[in-house]
């Protein structure tokens, strides 16, 4: 049970509500040999619900987030139902087979009401828009594992996914204001996944993995101007491809180096825009997604003390570096990477007896070079006759990254 009670006013508008979900999740899994051949198999079902009760009024000027007028508001429900099914099944010894399918039915059931009002304030009308929506979706996929020797294993898997709108989609259209946007579609896509796995002592394993997506009916959000709602559409057929590397070191004496590196690579290979204004479709084929960072880098050195009376102490440093991004479809903007390094100091200890099995303690500071970043930005809408130096100067899109922050926590297990 998860309870969001919501009151964000982030922006010219603010979004109230509470959503109360349900999730249940069940399964079963089941170690048998079958035609000699060691497998293990699992079955499990799901089924969510979130209703959906939420308003949106406009922030009115002055400060302090004070609520102007009701602006739209939201009624319904989201449901969805599934199963998942995997079977791996141990070939030989050094080759394993993994299958696995999930089917999942999802309803978005509801309606939104949009109040318009007059330069005076008052009201003219109401636009009533209803969503019923039911769409199911099926995603197998198909993996082997090939280990010869204990210092190698290597991976391949092709593998299908979904993903569905979300019920406040529904209910923008692409000029950002309360309407009807119920004829979106589920995106689904196929991948390739080929990878390996190298140790080459105790301790020590690298690990990369190239991958290969193809996307239909992608869904992008969009911001569509300073004050206006973000509106979500379907992109015909996209690619997403790259190369993920990890590595963990165990150096000694307590210490260890990990480190990952991500190089995502997302494309439009179909999708023509019209901007507003304008009755040219101008074609963002090979153009990339905005939004997304080409490269990302964490590395972490880590020291825990391995033994003696202060067994459990522990610190690290970190170091994160996120390259810049494209801000909108055209690639005429970009938002700039940033670097931080964050350190952290922590305490793990068990016992063996007492009421109290465990504890872990943390400090922690995030960004301790207090460095000014863009963390996020809603991708904006390109406009006729605008270059780089034009859309650079609409706001409402960046979110700042948080500056230099403490945090603190425990957790005890009894």
């Amino acid at each position: 049970v998860d309870d969001r009670n919501i009151n964000q006013p982030t922006s010219t508008t603010s979004a109230i509500g509470d959503y109360l979900s349900y999730n249940l999740i069940s399964g079963v899994s089941h170690r048998t040999v079958i035609a000699g051949l060691p497998t293990l198999g699992y079955l499990g079902a799901f089924w969510n619900y979130l209703p959906v009760d939420g308003k949106t009024y406009n922030v009115a000027p002055g400060g302090d987030a004070k609520l102007g007028l009701l602006q739209s508001e939201q009624t319904g429900s989201t449901t969805n139902v599934g199963v998942r099914a995997r079977q791996e099944v141990r070939v030989a010894d050094d080759v394993s087979v993994v299958a696995g399918a999930t089917v999942e039915r999802t309803l978005l059931d509801g309606a939104q009401r949009a109040y318009i009002y007059n330069t005076s304030g008052n009201l003219i009308r109401t636009n009533f828009v209803t969503a019923d929506r039911e769409m199911t979706n099926v995603a197998p996929e198909l993996g082997l594992i090939y280990a010869p020797t204990r210092e190698w294993q290597w991976r391949a898997r092709v593998g299908t996914g979904y993903g569905t709108p979300q019920f406040s989609n529904l209910f923008v259209t692409s000029a950002g204001q309360p309407g009807n946007n119920t004829d979106l579609k589920s995106q689904t896509n196929v991948g390739f996944d080929l990878g390996g796995d190298w140790t080459p002592a105790p301790g020590v394993t690298l690990s990369v993995t190239g991958f290969y997506e193809f996307f239909r009916n992608e869904l992008v959000s969009q911001s569509a101007g300073p004050g206006l709602q973000s509106f979500t559409f379907n992109a015909p057929a996209s690619e997403h491809r790259g190369i993920e590397a990890s590595a963990d070191v165990a150096l000694g004496h307590g210490f260890r180096l990990t480190a990952s590196y991500i190089f995502d690579d997302q494309i439009y290979t179909d999708y023509d825009e019209v901007l507003s204004g304008s009755t040219k479709a101008l074609s963002r084929d090979g153009n990339k997604i905005p939004g997304v960072a080409p490269n990302e880098l964490t590395t972490r050195l880590s020291y825990d003390v391995p033994n003696g009376s202060f067994k459990g102490v522990g610190a690290f440093a970190e170091y994160e570096w996120h390259d810049g991004f494209f801000m909108e479809n055209a690639n005429l903007l970009t938002a700039p990477g940033y670097e931080l390094v964050n350190v952290n100091i922590h305490y793990n200890k068990d016992f063996s007896s007492g009421p109290i099995r465990s504890l872990m303690t943390y400090f922690e500071i995030k960004n301790i070079f207090d460095e000014t970043y863009v963390a996020s930005a809603n991708n904006i809408t390109d406009r006729v006759g605008y270059d780089s130096a034009g859309l650079a100067g609409i706001s409402g899109s960046i979110y700042a990254g948080n500056p230099r922050t403490y945090y603190g926590g425990m957790k005890v297990k009894f």
